[in-house]
């Protein structure tokens, strides 16, 4: 890539690689996506949902106004935690603020799937970081 000039043409692109998420029953599913990640923490939440977990998902953006699948995840959630940066929906912060508060509350969950890394000082049951946006591949950490 580094060889190419502005304008030059890539012939062919492959991805994402990896290894795709098993969807299974596990429980109590925590689904965490911020920005336009939401988008792809919807599929996957989806089809955890469709293999009978219950779903508690926390989204965020900056604004209310560029929060997507609100909607969706309102009707797919069983518990559903909003947050914004600027404080126009939801709580006020970021994603990893509002798992942090639910963890500190003492809510557990059999998995959590978060799209970065969060800075926590937990023993978690199955964590699962996305390696890519597209949620296609996981990595497993736990």
């Amino acid at each position: 890539m580094f060889l190419k000039e502005v304008g030059d043409i890539i012939h062919d692109l492959v991805g994402p690689l990896g290894n795709p998420g098993e969807i299974t029953y596990y429980g109590r599913v925590c689904i965490v996506g911020g920005g336009v990640a939401i988008a792809s923490a919807y599929e996957r939440a989806r089809r955890l949902k469709d293999a009978g977990n219950s779903i508690v998902a926390i989204i965020g953006a900056k604004t209310a106004k560029s929060l997507i699948y609100r909607e969706e995840f309102r009707s797919l959630s069983n518990d559903l935690y909003i947050t914004t940066e600027d404080g126009s929906e939801g709580v006020r912060g970021y994603v990893s603020d509002a798992f942090t508060e639910l963890l500190n509350s003492g809510k557990r969950f059999d998995l959590e799937v978060v799209s970065k890394y969060l800075s926590l000082s937990y023993s978690i049951s199955h964590m699962y970081y996305y390696a890519c946006e597209c949620y296609d591949c996981l990595e497993h950490y736990g």
